[in-house]
């Protein structure tokens, strides 16, 4: 989404609002705190106005992972000797995966009663 008029400048402000909420209440009470209506209460919004931007939790917990996951593959490309320009994309995207999939692995032995993410439970098929 291209952020060219001021209305789309403030969607987009209000949505990383949102996720930054979501972000501080599970940091502090865990997933299962996590609730639109603790968000919307959290920003004062209306339940109206934050079902515009997520249709539901595992919406919202998507957009963090893929925010998070963003922000990973970016660390990657920066990091010292990745080349990822130049090797083939199927190389580099295996690399990438294999990579996630060893931080989950991480993530489960370190909190074994975690909910597992559904990064595609938001979308309606």
């Amino acid at each position: 989404m291209v952020n060219d008029t001021p209305r789309d400048r403030r969607r987009a402000q209000t949505r990383t609002r949102i996720l930054d909420a979501a972000r501080a209440r599970v940091a502090t009470g865990g997933i299962d705190a996590l609730t639109l209506g603790a968000i919307a209460d959290a920003l004062d919004l209306t339940a109206a106005a934050l079902y515009r931007y997520f249709p539901n939790k595992d919406a919202v917990l998507a957009a963090i992972y893929d925010a998070e996951t963003g922000r990973e593959v970016a660390d990657i490309r920066a990091a010292p000797g990745w080349q990822i320009d130049e090797v083939p994309l199927r190389d580099a995207l295996t690399a990438i995966v294999d990579f996630q999939l060893e931080r989950q692995r991480r993530h489960e032995i370190a909190h074994p009663t975690a909910r597992r993410l559904n990064p595609l439970a938001c979308i309606e098929l």
